[in-house]
This record gives C-alpha cells, structure tokens and sequence, in this order.
C-alpha cells in the first residue's frame, strides 16, 4: 500500500512539474533527493495559492469585519487540521525522526499530503470569490454571482 502511494504520488510530482522551468527537473526516475525537492516545491507552490486566495478574500470581503473574524479563526484551526491530519497519515514518535520511521520517502510524502490538502482547502475557499446563484438562501456569508 506505501509503494503504491508512493507511485502515485511520484507520477503526480511528475505531471505537476512538467514544463515549469523554474523547478527542479522532477522526472519519475529522479533520486529520492530530488523528487523530496519537487514535492517541497509542489507544496510552497500549493501554500501560495491559498495565500493569494485568502488575501483576496479579505481584500474582497473589507465590509463584513464579523466575517474576515470568522474566517481568519477557521483558516488558523484549517492549519492546525492539516497539520495534525498530516501527522496522524505519518505518525511519529517524539524520540524518532521521519525518515526513521517513514524513509528517505518522508519528506516527499508529508509534502505530497500537505499539498493536497492545501488545494482541497483552497477549493474551498474559493467559494466566497466564485459565489453562489443568487437567492441560494444557504449562502450565509458567501455573496451571490454577479451576471
């Protein structure tokens, strides 16, 4: 099952970097350095993302301060859920290192995850800028598509 995982992974660290320039060559056949490299640049990539999102959120929302509030205690309990489900995905003693117990895979695999659970949340967020059809009576604090 970790092999598997792992391929996957490989082949989406792959695909993800195919054609951007600016990155490490991420080849399927890299060293583990290497694809531990491609990962931590999916991810900066992924954070980044959200980061952009989420200031154009609150750029976006300035008007409703009891929303930006409520949003920005969800968006530090959001780290802190990734952070922890990150960790219950790879547990670790607080007496070994990753790599002990995980191998040289630890970083690229922690990476992969937190990337992918950075663009969940980021879909999620989008949310509030995509808005909902007009006269959805569940939108609460999202606004509705402008035409």
């Amino acid at each position: 099952m970790k092999i598997t995982s792992l391929l996957v992974l490989l082949a989406l660290s792959q695909s993800a970097f195919a054609g951007d320039t600016e990155t490490t060559q991420c080849q399927a056949d890299g060293s583990q350095q290497q694809l531990n490299a491609c990962a931590a640049e999916d991810f900066a990539r992924a954070d980044k993302e959200l980061n952009g999102v989420y200031k154009q959120i609150l750029s976006e929302y300035k008007d409703n301060p009891l929303f930006l509030e409520k949003l920005k205690a969800a968006q530090r309990l959001w780290v802190q859920l990734r952070d922890a489900e990150v960790e219950a995905r790879f547990p670790v003693a607080k007496s070994e290192t990753g790599t002990q117990v995980w191998g040289s895979s630890y970083p690229m695999s922690v990476d992969g995850y937190r990337a992918e659970l950075t663009r969940q949340r980021t879909r999620q967020l989008h949310l509030w800028l995509d808005g909902l059809p007009e006269g959805d009576l569940s939108a609460g604090s999202v606004r509705w598509k402008q035409d």
